[in-house]
């Protein structure tokens, strides 16, 4: 307690310049503490997870491609369109 104290007094007794820089040097510090220890990680975990999607869309393909792969889904659709056509031609 007695250390914060004197610390704050002789914050207090620094002029106007000097509390501005050593503000923005603590500042500063925080700032690059929160880089360091909270965005840094989140970065690298947006890198591998990147990479890892990109390996797979070029091993499997895209989502888009494998629903035009995929038989049954090209069955649906043409199921889609001739009953949407049978619609039309009942009309």
């Amino acid at each position: 307690m007695s250390s914060t104290a004197s610390l704050l007094a002789r914050f207090d007794k620094l002029s106007l310049r000097e509390r501005a820089l050593v503000a923005l040097a603590v500042l500063a510090v925080l700032v690059g503490l929160w880089d360091v220890l909270f965005m840094q990680p989140l970065r690298n975990q947006r890198n591998v997870l990147t990479q890892e999607l990109s390996t797979y869309n070029e091993t499997v393909g895209s989502p888009e491609q494998a629903d035009q792969a995929d038989p049954h889904r090209a069955a649906i659709m043409r199921l889609s369109d001739l009953q949407t056509q049978q619609q039309s031609i009942d009309a």
